[in-house]
């Protein structure tokens, strides 16, 4: 049983971790696109398939619920979004 709960707690750290890396990896390309312009169109292409291979539906979207959350803008992230994503932070 011992056994059973420490590998639960080790999964559940490793998808804290893929989380917390995919919130970086969404704010790094969501930072590329203020360099869209000057992209070169196989770059925007690229930058594109990125965002869409990680489910982000535009440039300047929050990067915790997508856009999907009526508070949140290019500009401002919601509390609940601000909430979400220092959770997964810290872990939780």
């Amino acid at each position: 049983m011992d056994m059973l709960i420490k590998e639960k707690s080790r999964l559940r750290k490793t998808l804290n971790k893929f989380k917390e890396r995919e919130l970086l990896i969404k704010k790094f390309i969501d930072d590329l696109y203020w360099e869209y312009d000057r992209m070169s169109s196989s770059g925007t292409e690229t930058l594109d398939k990125l965002a869409n291979t990680l489910g982000m539906k535009e440039k300047g979207a929050c990067t915790v619920c997508n856009g999907e959350s009526q508070l949140c803008d290019d500009e401002y992230q919601s509390m609940e979004c601000e909430l979400t994503e220092k959770e997964i932070k810290e872990g939780r």
